[in-house]
């Protein structure tokens, strides 16, 4: 064999297990992210410290898939949202976001950035929630 078809079937062997253990892994990752939170922050920080400029296009991408699923005439409502979110926050001091109920790009389907598809819940129960669909 040589060189490039031990690489593949190193990586077939890698994806493999990868599928059949993804739960486990993902526990895993949530319970010593929480754990070091501080660590991650700090990665985070370093991170975007060096990629200002990728996360600046990855921002900017997401901004412009936002502004392309929205419907013009909707922006006064869905601003109604966002000062949810700001109000609770201040009143309880855990984070809030506004969320999409159906995610701008699932993996079946894409949502709209409009009112009915938005609602006021936890950064925590927004992370948890990820990118599925209901």
């Amino acid at each position: 064999m040589n060189y490039e078809a031990i690489r593949e079937d190193e990586r077939r062997k890698y994806r493999e297990w990868y599928a059949a253990n993804h739960d486990h892994i993902r526990k895993y990752k949530s319970v010593r992210r929480t754990a070091n939170r501080e660590v991650e922050n700090t990665r985070k920080r370093r991170w975007y410290h060096y990629n200002t400029a990728a996360f600046r296009a990855q921002d900017l991408k997401y901004r412009q898939r936002r502004n392309d699923a929205t419907f013009a005439g909707y922006h006064a409502e869905m601003q109604e949202f966002y000062k949810e979110a700001r109000r609770r926050t201040e009143e309880t001091g855990v984070q809030y976001v506004v969320d999409h109920i159906y995610p701008l790009q699932g993996k079946n389907s894409c949502g709209l950035h409009v009112p009915w598809n938005l609602q006021v819940i936890t950064q925590a129960e927004n992370d948890s929630k990820g990118n599925k669909e209901p």
